[in-house]
């Protein structure tokens, strides 16, 4: 079972990495934002993993859902702050 969260642990560091390569070349900015956003919830996942992993998910899933919130809390806050750069 170990050896099965090992490797969905690396699969999904995989698509974490392409998520921060899609924030450092996105062409628009909302291409970056999204990208920035789907690296979050991989990043989010790969600390449930990685809990389960060294077999303490309760400390790792408070620590997921704090960063899941501060997750879905950033691109409201830019999304504003373009927002209000724009109504100039």
């Amino acid at each position: 079972m170990t050896g099965l969260l090992v490797v969905l642990a690396f699969l999904v560091g995989l698509l974490t990495i392409t998520a921060v390569i899609g924030v450092a070349r996105g062409p628009t900015v909302l291409d970056r934002l999204l990208s920035a956003s789907f690296g979050a919830v991989t990043s989010v996942v790969l600390l449930m993993l990685i809990g389960f992993i060294f077999g303490r998910p309760e400390l790792f899933v408070d620590i997921g859902l704090s960063y899941a919130l501060l997750a879905f809390l950033f691109p409201l806050a830019f999304a504003r702050y373009l927002d209000s750069r724009s109504a100039r």
